[in-house]
């Protein structure tokens, strides 16, 4: 019963979003509003490091070292890079870089075991 009913709603917002443009960017912030629940949430990271770590280490790196300690946390934070919780109190970037390179080159390399 509970699922219908809620099938029923989704499926009504959907229609009006379609239609109307106005409630489509209410709709979005009513979204973006949620997110993070208070939290700071961090920029988009400036780059890939996984794609770019293919290209080879030196590529990353210096691609690392151009960017502010700010943007090196952002990259850490979108991909999750700070299991334990310590890299984003980190000052120093050289140590977030290695951090970086380090996690890029283990996820780049998942799956070649079954290759």
């Amino acid at each position: 019963m509970i699922d219908k009913k809620l099938q029923d709603l989704i499926q009504t917002v959907i229609e009006e979003a379609k239609r109307s443009p106005e409630f489509t960017k209410h709709l979005k912030a009513a979204i973006k509003s949620m997110e993070g629940s208070g939290k700071r949430r961090r920029k988009d990271a400036t780059l890939d490091p996984i794609l770019l770590v293919r290209e080879g280490e030196n590529v990353l790196r210096s691609k690392l070292e151009s960017l502010t300690l700010d943007q090196l946390k952002d990259i850490v934070a979108q991909y999750g890079m700070d299991p334990d919780k310590l890299a984003m109190k980190w000052k120093n970037n050289e140590r977030i870089i290695d951090r970086i390179i380090q996690y890029s080159v283990q996820r780049s390399k998942k799956g070649e075991a079954f290759l």
